[in-house]
């Protein structure tokens, strides 16, 4: 049933997309770039409701049917990073963001869970996904702080202002994680997650 869910959310993705509904426009800065504001909220419930219920059926998947796959890591990040560095003409701008956003970058979390990354690299791995829910929140306000400054300071070459956001962008997702969400987030796992695994692990007994 959560597949099928998704694929619903995913196909009204799509639409609204495409129809320019929903909130959606014509941006030229991504076409699924909105949701930020209350004339976008329609938007924005929608990106929330794919890729939460997506990273939810990725979750069952790696749990319950993991595949016997394993790509290198650095491979995926640096095609993670290609698709973010992208920039596809206009007309192709619409199927470029939504064939990402629907269908590699659940892959690559996929390809992420079941591939072990080596002893020397995994230090990096756990930081990147321990910064990576503080990032997701901070990267458009601190995007929009960071070009005031610019404005401001008129900063120049551009990729110095790109690499000074990055440093601002993952400095405060570091600190947020370890003296906020890092704890929320171990108070929940003590709550919830010692019963849930009791749970899963019964469930796995049983079918045994």
């Amino acid at each position: 049933m959560l597949a099928v869910f998704v694929c619903a959310v995913a196909l009204i993705l799509i639409s609204a997309v495409m129809t320019k509904t929903c909130g959606f426009g014509a941006k030229a800065g991504g076409a699924l770039d909105y949701g930020t504001n209350w004339r976008s909220i329609g938007a924005g419930f929608l990106r929330v409701s794919f890729s939460f219920s997506a990273g939810i059926l990725v979750y069952w998947i790696w749990l319950f049917k993991r595949p016997q796959w394993s790509v290198p890591p650095p491979f995926l990040l640096v095609a993670f990073a290609t698709i973010l560095a992208s920039a596809p003409v206009v007309e192709a701008r619409m199927a470029f963001d939504l064939i990402a956003i629907i269908v590699v970058f659940p892959l690559l979390v996929l390809l992420g869970a079941v591939s072990a990354p080596s002893r020397t690299g995994s230090p990096i791995y756990s930081w990147l996904g321990a910064t990576s829910y503080a990032v997701f929140v901070l990267h458009f306000p601190l995007y929009k702080l960071s070009l005031f400054a610019r404005e401001y300071t008129h900063a120049s070459p551009s990729w110095m202002y790109g690499a000074g956001y990055l440093i601002l962008l993952y400095t405060t997702a570091t600190v947020l994680d370890l003296y906020v969400d890092g704890r929320v987030r171990g108070m929940l796992k003590n709550r919830f997650f010692a019963k849930t695994t009791k749970n899963i692990g019964g469930q796995h007994h049983a079918r045994a």
